[in-house]
């Protein structure tokens, strides 16, 4: 159950990454 959330998170995540590039070292730090 909560690997499920993670993964959810991480797409989220992700799916942000991928509409703001300029935000990617932020998320790769937060990772």
């Amino acid at each position: 159950m909560l690997y499920s959330v993670i993964v959810a998170i991480l797409t989220v995540q992700f799916n942000s990454f991928y509409e703001k590039p300029a935000h990617n070292i932020k998320i790769r730090a937060t990772i």
